[in-house]
């Protein structure tokens, strides 16, 4: 992909981080986002849980001298205190471990620039709020408004190296977004504003920006700048660490994730298991609303595995490309489980989780057809044997009217 360079003039959100605007307050699923400061608490900026006991936030934040100082986390009340910090001065990313536990953390996207760029981003974090000009020439920043999580949208419209430096240099890899409501340049050729569209300001840096992944949100980067084309602040936009560039470093600066493993059967299923892949859902007991979502491939042998932080009792639910999905409650140890066990019922050709006329419909649509044809639909081929015939209809019919786990 051909990268559009557009002249910026930078400014960090720092040392107390630029804020999002106009003033819609956050709500769930971003309550876990938190503030980053120092002393009884004074706010420095924003943080976000990726671990029981981590955040990901901005390097620029906190004092040089003391790698602890500004680093303290406080999270809907309650203030966490730093036991260590990492900084990445380059990536302006710094991981910092708490003393005790997180009620909650997110999990990581880690996507490429062509699955990224155009994605609506939400963007999160604690800074000021803004008016809108009545002469549309920008935002007029509100003093004494940080301190509340806010919560906007934009557009990630185009990945770029930058440097700017804050006691030290930073060069990281960042997603921008601009401004284009009604008296604003479309800096990033990006088109019009989406709604709910928002900028970042002084208190947000190290704050998040989230995009769905898997129909859930995680999280895509970590606030950092803001830039403008133009003299009056508000006529340009803000940008975010892209985490995707910098994962090798995430990964080995947290702690390992708990490796858990099992088997899922695909029943009445001759092909290659590692051709198929699998959605698999981690929850809290009883809820249908996802903690974290991962996609895999069983190996030859049905053999599958999930690396989480996660322990304790939680629900674990399954489902292939035409298996209705079934869950598990499994009590997760911090040393993993071996006994994630799944047996996923064929037959869901449309992928709806229920097996009934429009399956029938759907593999009638197809019958006849082999891998290469016109019509072909991989997902009515229920035995895998490369074409769509009788016994695939069986298959159906031994599950027609049977549904999967919500």
């Amino acid at each position: 992909m051909t990268l559009r360079t557009v002249g910026l003039a930078l400014t960090a959100l720092a040392p107390a981080a630029w804020a999002i605007y106009p003033d819609v307050a956050a709500t769930s699923p971003f309550l876990n986002v938190g503030m980053v400061g120092s002393g009884s608490f004074s706010q420095e900026g924003s943080g976000v849980p990726v671990g029981p006991r981590h955040i990901l936030t901005a390097a620029h934040l906190g004092g040089r001298d003391n790698p602890l100082s500004g680093a303290r986390f406080m999270l809907n009340g309650e203030l966490y205190l730093p036991v260590a910090r990492v900084r990445n001065d380059g990536a302006d990313l710094a991981i910092t471990t708490l003393d005790h536990d997180l009620p909650n953390w997110y999990q990581i996207a880690y996507l490429n620039e062509a699955t990224m760029q155009g994605r609506s981003g939400a963007l999160v974090g604690f800074g000021l709020t803004g008016n809108l000009r009545v002469n549309g020439t920008g935002y007029d920043l509100v003093p004494g408004t940080k301190g509340t999580r806010r919560l906007g949208f934009n557009v990630l419209g185009l990945r770029q190296q930058v440097s700017y430096t804050i006691a030290v240099a930073h060069n990281p890899f960042v997603w921008l977004w601009d401004l284009d409501k009604a008296g604003f340049a479309d800096a990033l050729g990006d088109g019009a504003a989406i709604p709910g569209e928002a900028n970042v300001a002084e208190g947000d840096s190290g704050g998040a920006v989230f995009v769905q992944q898997n129909g859930v949100w995680q999280l895509g980067g970590i606030i950092v700048i803001t830039w403008s084309n133009a003299t009056s602040f508000g006529q340009g936009g803000g940008g975010a660490v892209d985490l995707n560039q910098y994962r090798n470093w995430i990964e080995q600066t947290l702690p390992p994730k708990i490796l858990s493993t099992g088997v899922a059967n695909l029943q009445n299923f001759g092909g290659s298991p590692t051709t198929q892949t699998l959605r698999m859902e981690v929850r809290a007991t009883g809820s249908t609303t996802p903690l974290e979502v991962y996609t895999l491939s069983p190996d030859a042998a049905n053999n599958i595995s999930l690396r989480t932080y996660r322990v304790g009792a939680h629900d674990v639910w399954l489902k292939g490309p035409h298996w209705l999905a079934q869950k598990v409650n499994v009590a997760l140890t911090d040393t993993g489980v071996t006994n994630l066990g799944f047996s996923l019922r064929n037959g869901d050709v449309n992928g709806d989780n229920s097996v009934n006329l429009a399956d029938f419909l759907a593999l009638r649509a197809a019958f006849g057809t082999s891998s290469g044809s016109p019509n072909w639909n991989p997902n009515a081929d229920l035995n895998g044997d490369g074409s769509v015939n009788v016994a695939d209809f069986v298959i159906l019919r031994a599950n027609f009217g049977q549904s999967g786990a919500a």
